[in-house]
């Protein structure tokens, strides 16, 4: 019993049910003139469309790719791609984001000889702080989680996905790395951007899909009762769509 009231209690304190029941509520004050009335209601179906959990799994579920098996013994490097993590340094500690997988992935891969060395791709996410690269301080982390020093390559310079792939190329050329095969290694959200990108430099490589966001989602009503959560996945499902565009346009895929 308090299993199913403990359910109902969580939807009726849910902040963007109350926001959307108010809207509905507020919208059918006679008071309120028809236009002022009809913009209430469109209001309150577009946060009920955008913070539901069926549409956004619908949608991210057509943008993530599909888990591929290994087609070779083992790869010369696993390319991380970097955006799973921020360092904080008033407390001397690393961050780690949903898109972590990344990493818990490329250990797995390691430990298990699928991959002989991890790469790590990704400077500062920062606009105006470019001192925090984070290959630089995730490789240190790694250290004290045991991975050797030879297992690891730095690449600390890129800023998004076309210079990740640019410096990935300049990077496995200086390493005599660059015809040997490699496994680039990101979300699964973002491996169509960051593949076209890796082709564009001519990279011998196939792809890992991991941090899958699209899951099976069981059940009525948890289909239909709103999520802050699904609006960061329509964030990441925007832009994605946008940047394909925009990198396609400059000619960086």
């Amino acid at each position: 019993m308090f299993f199913y009231l403990s359910k109902i209690i969580t939807l009726l304190i849910n902040p963007l049910f109350i926001l959307i029941f108010l809207l509905c509520l507020i919208s059918t004050r006679t008071s309120l003139s028809k236009r002022y009335s009809l913009l209430l209601r469109v209001l309150a179906g577009g946060i009920f469309l955008f913070t539901n959990p069926w549409l956004s799994n619908m949608a991210m579920s057509k943008l993530e790719a599909t888990h591929k098996p290994l087609t070779e013994h083992s790869y010369s490097s696993g390319i991380v791609l970097g955006g799973y993590s921020y360092y904080m340094d008033q407390h001397s500690k690393i961050v780690f984001t949903s898109g972590a997988d990344r990493l818990l992935q490329a250990l797995k891969l390691l430990q298990t000889g699928k991959i002989r060395r991890i790469f790590l791709s990704g400077g500062s996410g920062f606009i105006f702080d470019r001192q925090q690269s984070e290959a630089t301080y995730v490789s240190d982390f790694l250290h004290t989680c045991g991975v050797k020093k030879e297992q690891l390559i730095i690449e600390s310079q890129s800023r998004n996905t076309h210079e990740n792939a640019l410096n990935a190329k300049r990077t496995l050329s200086e390493y005599n790395l660059n015809h040997q095969k490699h496994l680039l290694i990101t979300s699964a959200f973002h491996i169509k951007r960051a593949s076209q990108c890796f082709k564009k430099q001519q990279i011998n490589f196939d792809v890992y899909a991991c941090d899958f966001r699209a899951k099976p989602i069981n059940g009525f009503f948890p289909k239909i009762i709103p999520s802050v959560d699904v609006l960061i996945d329509w964030k990441i499902i925007f832009h994605e769509i946008i940047g394909l565009i925009a990198y396609k346009t400059l000619g960086y895929c």
